[in-house]
């Protein structure tokens, strides 16, 4: 991101991408998505308005897609980690108890909300930011992944994990790209959102590599995807319900995954970032339904990790 003044809220420009993964929900690029399906409509209008669909041919097809609108507030390092005036709203719970503590070790934290709650989430976020709350729609194909870059174009890394047994593992990492990776599936009814998210990180060099596309093997030059698997996280939300993930206590740890992905420094003052996320189902009408396109550049959405 761009300098800022001390407290700003920016929006995530995205669209729909279909991106780097095989699993089960956002954006990517400078904070924004890497590509859109050409079958969709571009999401246009006011916040909370699906894109027009054109009345003079009569769509054939129906197909339930995810309005997905995100929010990034960077501030201050301790606005949000330190203070519990944001958390107060959220409900952890829907991480299960064990891993939300292998979050926050790593200097993560995840929250949900019901919808009935954005008012409030609203009024805290422009308290702190002294800004008003903007937003970026993002539309979504159910099973298609995306990617939200939240710091990009970063230098050579060293990065550790800190696991439940509370052992350590860490690596050097290429210059790239730190993203979130996000799955969305929805339930039978088609009325809850199941968000998979994991960090990663892509490789800016691109290296030869074959894929498969449609039953053929296709030689292509890709990006290099390391993914934090113990740091796969899922929760379930009400479509219209507010997920959360930001920095924990421990994100300006040395070395942590919080601070690499969510804490940078800027004039030398260190700010933290808190990113919102909330899926809405749509059902909308197509006049076509193409098959989704992957991007052969990342392994699958790791499993999160099981209590034992």
């Amino acid at each position: 991101m761009a300098d800022m003044a001390m407290m700003k809220v920016t929006v995530l420009g995205a669209a729909v991408l279909a991106a780097a993964l095989t699993v089960g929900c956002a954006p990517a690029g400078g904070e924004g998505a890497d590509r859109t399906p050409p079958s969709l409509p571009p999401a246009a209008g006011p916040r909370g308005h699906a894109p027009p669909v054109d009345s003079a041919a009569a769509p054939t097809e129906f197909r339930y897609l995810i309005r997905l609108q995100t929010v990034t507030v960077e501030v201050p390092l301790g606005t949000i980690s330190q203070s519990e005036q944001l958390w107060s709203y959220l409900n952890e719970e829907p991480v299960n108890l064990s891993h939300t503590e292998t979050l926050r070790s790593n200097g993560l934290r995840v929250g949900v909300a019901e919808k009935r709650a954005w008012p409030d989430v609203v009024r805290v976020l422009e308290e702190i930011t002294g800004q008003p709350v903007a937003e970026q729609l993002i539309w979504v194909v159910p099973g298609e992944p995306v990617q939200i870059v939240l710091k990009p174009h970063q230098d050579a890394q060293t990065i550790f994990t800190r696991h439940p047994d509370r052992t350590l593992s860490g690596a050097d990492f290429p210059p790239g790209d730190n993203l979130l990776s996000l799955l969305c599936t929805l339930n039978d009814r088609h009325d809850t959102v199941v968000l998979t998210a994991v960090p990663q990180l892509r490789s800016a060099r691109l290296r030869p590599r074959y894929v498969k596309r449609n039953g053929i093997y296709t030689l292509v030059n890709a990006s290099q995807m390391h993914t934090f698997d113990a740091l796969t996280f899922r929760v379930r939300a009400a479509s219209g319900d507010l997920i959360v993930l930001g920095p924990g206590m421990n994100a300006d740890a040395p070395d942590s995954v919080g601070k690499h992905f969510l804490l940078r420094n800027k004039e030398g003052v260190p700010y933290e970032t808190a990113l919102v996320l909330i899926p809405t189902v749509e059902k909308m009408a197509l006049r076509e339904v193409v098959e989704a396109h992957t991007l052969p550049d990342a392994p699958p959405l790791p499993e999160p990790p099981r209590q034992p």
